[in-house]
C-alpha cells in the first residue's frame, strides 16, 4: 500500500490555488470567486491531461517511424490536423512520416508531385486562400479575377471525387508578385497591428509585382463618444485600415494587354 503526505497535497493544493487566483487578478479579476478559481483549476487539468495525452501519440508515431520509414497511416482518432491543408475531421485518413501529419489528398499531391514536400514543415513557402484574405484582404470574386487574368498561379489539391480539396500559391511559382509571409511579419514585429498599419506597405512591397495591383486606404479616424449607445451600420470595405486589392479594371485591362502581346 502506498501513503502520502497530508500536510504536502495540502501545501500543493494551496500552492496552485494561489496561483490560480494571482492569473485571474492579473486578467481583470481581482475579486474571482472561490468557484471560479476552482474552474480554473479544473479546465487547465484538463488541458494538461489533453497535452499529455497528445505528446504520448507523438511520441509512439515518431517510435513506429523508425521501423516505417517510408510512412504509415494513422489511426483516424489521431488529434492533430493535416499540416498543410488543416483538415481536422476525424474521418479522414492521415498519413505520418518525415514530414509530419498530412491527409490522404495532400499527401498524394506530394507523392504526384504536384506540390513538393516542403510544404509540410515550412508554410512560409505558399499561401493559402485563406492567407491571402488574410495579408491582403484578396478573396471571393476578385481572387478569381485576379487567377484568371494569371496574376497568380495556384496549385489544386483534389480529392478522390476530382473535386477541390485545397488550393495554394506556391512562392516558387509566384516569386516576382508575392512575398515571403515572414516578410510581412517582421513589419508588424512586436505589434499587433496589420502589417500594412506597420509600415509605408509601396514602399515597403517596392519590390513585389502586387503592389501595381493595391490601393491605399485611409484610416478611420475614431468616432464621437456617444451619450447613448447606437446601432451604426458597418463600415464599407475601403475605409479599414489596411491595403486592399485595386478593382477588376486594372485586372481586365492588364489580361487585354497580355492577350494583345503588348
Amino acid at each position: 500500500m502506498e501513503y502520502y503526505d497530508v500536510n504536502e497535497a495540502e501545501k500543493y493544493i494551496k500552492k496552485h490555488y494561489a496561483m490560480a487566483k494571482k492569473t485571474l487578478a492579473d486578467c481583470g479579476k481581482p475579486d474571482a470567486t472561490d468557484k471560479e478559481i476552482r474552474d480554473l483549476l479544473h479546465f487547465l487539468k484538463m488541458m494538461a491531461e489533453i497535452t499529455v495525452d497528445q505528446f504520448l501519440k507523438d511520441e509512439a508515431l515518431k517510435d513506429r517511424l523508425k521501423e516505417e520509414s517510408k510512412g504509415f497511416l494513422t489511426e483516424k482518432d489521431y488529434g492533430l490536423p493535416c499540416c498543410i491543408c488543416h483538415a481536422s475531421r476525424l474521418d479522414f485518413d492521415r498519413w505520418y512520416d518525415s514530414n509530419g501529419i498530412k491527409c490522404i489528398n495532400c499527401q498524394k499531391a506530394i507523392e504526384s508531385g504536384l506540390i513538393p514536400a516542403i510544404v509540410a514543415t515550412d508554410s512560409d513557402t505558399y499561401y493559402s486562400d485563406n492567407d491571402l484574405a488574410t495579408y491582403f484582404k484578396l478573396h471571393g470574386k476578385l481572387l478569381t479575377e485576379w487567377i484568371n487574368a494569371k496574376l497568380l498561379k495556384p496549385r489544386i489539391i483534389r480529392n478522390f471525387k476530382n473535386n477541390r480539396h485545397f488550393r495554394l500559391f506556391l512562392l516558387q511559382d509566384n516569386f516576382y508578385f508575392l512575398p515571403a509571409k515572414s516578410y510581412l511579419h517582421k513589419a508588424a514585429e512586436d505589434s499587433d497591428l496589420h502589417w500594412s498599419l506597420c509600415v509605408n506597405a509601396f514602399e515597403y512591397l517596392k519590390d513585389f509585382e502586387i503592389i501595381n495591383y493595391l490601393r491605399p486606404v485611409s484610416v478611420p479616424e475614431e468616432p464621437p463618444v456617444l451619450e447613448e449607445p447606437q446601432i451604426t451600420e458597418q463600415l464599407p470595405e475601403y475605409c479599414q485600415p489596411c491595403s486592399f486589392p485595386l478593382g477588376s479594371s486594372k485586372v481586365k485591362k492588364r489580361k487585354a494587354r497580355r492577350k494583345s502581346g503588348g
